[in-house]
């Protein structure tokens, strides 16, 4: 039997936190994707670009997040919003 490595909260921190996203071990998914959201508006297109990347990669993927990663991620970056 193989154990699928599903992606969690802290997978999600990691990875918004490596494109300078400022969010904290505190914070939900939910609240994650909302401060990934927001800081994308203040951004360059090179990093607006970055983001959109990361979450098209865990939509392509999402059978590999745990269900409140998925939901947060759906909820926040609906597959026409990411350019």
């Amino acid at each position: 039997m193989m154990i699928a490595d599903l992606l969690d909260q802290e997978d999600l921190r990691d990875r918004f936190l490596s494109l300078g996203i400022p969010v904290t071990q505190e914070q939900s998914p939910d609240a994650c994707c909302r401060a990934a959201l927001a800081w994308r508006t203040e951004q360059d297109r090179e990093r607006k670009q970055a983001l959109d990347e990361v979450i098209r990669l865990l939509i392509r993927n999402s059978d590999s997040l745990l269900p409140e990663i998925k939901t947060a991620i759906q909820t926040c970056f609906p597959m026409n919003d990411v350019h």
